[in-house]
């Protein structure tokens, strides 16, 4: 990408940004049943950290944070055996089944690709 944007090839100026689901090699009816928290707890840790040092950075004290001593809520969710990265999928329109989630990002002048990014299609 910088040796693109170095000849001229990457403008910057427009993007597009889309994804499309790739199908996982792992069968939709095999499948393990998983209790996971529905709390986003690593990333609340993460803004809460950023949002610390920005305070400091600037003079000010720390915010005081509560501590929720509550159970997040769960739901389940089926992790495949075979493949434990794909994700189950269920959209009205699409295939049922394991998958992933690839997002491209495309420069607008010469549709370069300039970004990827594969997530589990349940996320």
């Amino acid at each position: 990408v910088e040796q693109a944007i170095g000849h001229g090839l990457i403008g910057g100026r427009v993007f597009y940004s889309d994804s499309t689901h790739l199908k996982a090699s792992a069968n939709k009816n095999g499948y393990d049943i998983h209790q996971v928290a529905q709390k986003p707890v690593h990333y609340l840790e993460e803004l809460n950290s950023a949002i610390d040092a920005d305070r400091l950075a600037h003079g000010k004290k720390p915010l005081s944070h509560q501590d929720d001593d509550e159970e997040p809520p769960t739901k389940e969710i089926k992790i495949s055996p075979v493949d434990p990265d794909a994700g189950y999928m269920v959209r009205d329109g699409k295939p049922t089944g394991f998958f992933y989630l690839d997002h491209r990002t495309v420069d607008g002048v010469h549709s370069l690709i300039t970004d990827t990014h594969v997530t589990p299609a349940n996320v």
